[in-house]
């Protein structure tokens, strides 16, 4: 954040930190996630204490775009909401993703961070 004449800028760094911020909570745990499924994906999921609510974060470091699959493993939710930042979108709500059997394939835009938000109960 820059502050000069008077007004705020917000840099794009913090509207990616949000997606960490924003959805994973104070008493969340990390838990078990292939780190990097391929080049330049980076992966990191946390739920909360009772394991009902999760958050699966998801960075894109490439300069394209990248197919990403994500198998919840013993989750019962029957869908995730996506929030992303790249250059385009700062945190931005997307459409509810239905999973099928707990699977999920999605295009993931190039240097972005989506973070995919849901409910295993």
């Amino acid at each position: 954040m820059d502050i000069g004449n008077g007004k705020f800028k917000v840099y794009p760094r913090l509207w990616a930190v949000g997606n960490f911020a924003r959805f994973i909570r104070p008493g969340w745990v990390r838990v078990d996630a292939t780190a990097s499924p391929s080049t330049g994906v980076l992966v990191s999921a946390y739920r909360d204490k009772s394991a009902a609510n999760f958050a699966v974060v998801v960075i894109n470091k490439n300069d394209s775009e990248q197919p990403f699959s994500l198998v919840l493993e013993g989750a019962k939710g029957s869908s995730v909401i996506p929030y992303r930042t790249s250059a385009t979108e700062k945190l931005d709500k997307l459409p509810e993703i239905k999973l099928e059997d707990g699977k999920l394939n999605v295009k993931l835009p190039p240097a972005s961070v989506t973070t995919f938000v849901g409910n295993s109960k």
